[in-house]
């Protein structure tokens, strides 16, 4: 009997980690720039503002080129020019990099490409 309660237990347990991690799965965008950057800039506040439209789907990393993630980054992804953005889906795979700013509308047709909704 108690073998049977242990069993059901763990499979809720198990159902419940399952249904957890689907609903939190977000697209991410990572930004690499620089403060001096004017470009780098604007599109910090661009990808904030679609960040406030769309906060529980999407995440947005911020990496100055000049820290040593942001370094990795920017060669890991063969960076050439900033600001570098790197889209990846709910699966965490990438799909788009961008070496310009893009316009919000740009972004957001970026995302609706991939199945973002």
């Amino acid at each position: 009997m108690k073998i049977n309660k242990l069993i059901i237990l763990l499979f809720i347990l198990i159902i419940t980690l399952i249904s957890c991690n689907k609903g939190s799965k977000k697209f991410k965008i990572i930004l690499i720039g620089t403060s001096e950057c004017n470009a780098c800039n604007e599109s910090k506040k661009i990808y904030n503002e679609i960040l406030k439209k769309f906060k529980n789907k999407i995440k947005f990393i911020y990496y100055d080129i000049s820290t040593d993630e942001g370094k990795k980054l920017f060669n890991d992804y063969n960076g050439k020019s900033l600001p570098l953005s790197i889209f990846f889906n709910s699966e965490g795979k990438v799909f788009f990099v961008s070496q310009s700013k893009l316009p919000e509308d740009a972004i957001i047709a970026i995302l609706n490409a991939e199945g973002f909704k």
